[in-house]
């Protein structure tokens, strides 16, 4: 249980990810304004709000400067979806996969500057 409470945050985006894959193999690909609500909902406010609240708890709980590589691990999933969705060449669409780098980084910043106020008032 302490594991799932540590990492509540990585189950959150598996679900996210999870939800994104089922909505566009069950009907998000069949017509077009299907498709673009899905990019919009799931690349545009699903991937990046789950890529902020991530970075923002880890901003908060570690302490290593390489917690920024969970920042730019955000990605992942908006690249895997971006290939799910038949568009192999993810380089081209780097809007999306902006959003989640930015909501990742913004998350970082949000945790980090928390945490650093939270020790400032205990000294």
């Amino acid at each position: 249980m302490k594991i799932l409470k540590s990492h509540w945050p990585i189950i959150l985006m598996l679900a996210a990810f999870v939800y994104c894959i089922y909505e566009w193999l069950v009907g998000a690909s069949e017509d077009t304004g299907g498709v673009i609500a899905f990019y919009i909902v799931g690349f545009g406010i699903i991937l990046p709000l789950c890529s902020l609240i991530l970075s923002a708890w880890y901003g908060y709980r570690l302490r290593s400067g390489k917690k920024w590589l969970i920042a730019i691990a955000c990605v992942t999933p908006c690249i895997i979806m971006t290939i799910i969705c038949g568009d192999y060449k993810f380089w081209e669409n780097w809007g999306m996969e902006l959003l989640s780098v930015i909501a990742g980084c913004v998350g970082m910043l949000i945790g980090s500057s928390i945490w650093k106020i939270k020790n400032k008032e205990d000294c």
